[in-house]
């Protein structure tokens, strides 16, 4: 089990799904996050493959990521730490916010 880093990185997707993951981590999770005394920063996706390159860049030991998107963003990020080889070292937070979210209905991961 990865120790929970104190910083982290939110790879957002603003236009997955009904486009409120921006919202939801503006109004909810970067607040709650900052008052439990975790740093945090949201960037924004900018273009397919995008997500990519952010997760290998910004994912390690000391920096978590949390990945908002669709099953495109997810799929980028995750393949951003395998190229990496970064996948078993980086915890990773995922929220779904995609149209049709077939990873998370298959995954089989823990409802938060």
């Amino acid at each position: 089990s990865l120790p929970a880093p104190k910083r982290w990185v939110i790879i957002c997707c603003p236009v997955s799904g009904a486009k409120q993951g921006v919202q939801i981590m503006n109004d909810i999770t970067i607040p709650k996050m900052k008052e439990l005394g975790i740093e945090v920063k949201m960037i924004l996706t900018e273009a397919a493959g995008h997500a990519t390159d952010l997760a290998k860049e910004h994912g390690s030991s000391e920096v978590g990521l949390i990945c908002v998107g669709g099953d495109g963003t997810i799929h980028e990020v995750v393949d951003g730490l395998t190229e990496a080889g970064k996948l078993g070292s980086v915890m990773l937070g995922i929220l779904s916010q995609g149209t049709v979210n077939s990873f998370y209905h298959t995954s089989k991961l823990p409802s938060a």
